[in-house]
C-alpha cells in the first residue's frame, strides 16, 4: 500500500472551526517502491489526528494561500514571490 511520509507541516484553523487545514511537503512511496517528492493539504482533528477522509474536502482559498504563506516563512517552500503580501488575515 502506498504511504506518505511528512517532512515539513504548516498548520491553519479559522476561528470556530473543529479541523485544522496543514499542507505537508514529504514523500509518497509508491507500492512498486518509487517515490515522489510533493505536498499536499490534509485536515487534522481536535486530537491531531489525520483525516484522509476530509481529504477531498472544499478549502477556503484564503487558508490555502496563509499555509503557503507560513510554509515559505518556515523555509521549505521556495519563495519566488512575497506571498505573505497575497494572505488576507482570519476573520
Amino acid at each position: 500500500m502506498a504511504y506518505f511520509v511528512i517532512l515539513h507541516e504548516v498548520t491553519d484553523q479559522a476561528a470556530g472551526q473543529v479541523y485544522q487545514l496543514c499542507l505537508h511537503k514529504g514523500i509518497l512511496h509508491h507500492d512498486d517502491g518509487t517515490q515522489d517528492m510533493g505536498f499536499r493539504l490534509m485536515y487534522r482533528d481536535a486530537t491531531g489526528k489525520l483525516l484522509s477522509h476530509r481529504g477531498q474536502a472544499l478549502f477556503d482559498p484564503a487558508a490555502v494561500l496563509r499555509l503557503f504563506a507560513k510554509a515559505v516563512e518556515a523555509g521549505w517552500l521556495g519563495s519566488s514571490t512575497n506571498v505573505t503580501s497575497l494572505v488576507p488575515e482570519p476573520a
